[in-house]
């Protein structure tokens, strides 16, 4: 599975703006529950200790409105941190898609075009060695009155007669 098609499975799981994709869900409920934690801890402390001219019922009260807005301002923080989190990695794919692969692209170019060069200048010098072989042996037989019938490298190697 490519990861576009693991990016497009991902989103199709989710149902509307206001809810977690499905491979974010355990990150969103670790994040959740310890701003709950802590901040009931907080709303409780602050109950309990801060506010002793209070009766046991209005105490009780407090905590119960401390408790429900902790939960709502986490519920808001959690779901701010994590869309934060997916619009930077989104992000981070463009710029990826955008810039860095087509540069990696040319970087591959340069380096197949430097390859051939490379290529062709070996092959060349490999050519002349051929030549200069071909030459040395044909000189030789000339200079001992022999006939030389060994035709020269590149027309062994495929290459046209006129060339």
């Amino acid at each position: 599975m490519t990861e576009q098609d693991r990016q497009t499975s991902t989103n199709s799981k989710r149902q509307s703006i206001w809810s977690i994709r499905a491979g974010w869900t355990p990150l969103y409920f670790s994040l959740f529950i310890v701003q709950v934690i802590a901040g009931d801890a907080i709303i409780i402390w602050q109950e309990m200790s801060l506010r002793t001219h209070d009766d046991a019922y209005d105490t009780f009260v407090g905590i119960i409105q401390g408790i429900g807005w902790v939960g709502l301002a986490s519920a808001i923080n959690t779901f701010t941190i994590i869309e934060t989190l997916e619009v930077a990695m989104v992000m981070a794919q463009w710029i990826r898609q955008k810039y860095l692969e087509p540069l990696k692209e040319r970087q591959r170019a340069e380096w197949r075009a430097e390859g051939i060069e490379a290529g062709r200048e070996e092959g060349r010098a490999e050519l002349i060695e051929e030549m200069k072989d071909w030459d040395s042996r044909r000189r030789e037989s000339e200079a001992r009155g022999e006939t030389f019938d060994e035709p020269p490298p590149y027309l062994q190697n495929g290459a046209p007669e006129g060339r």
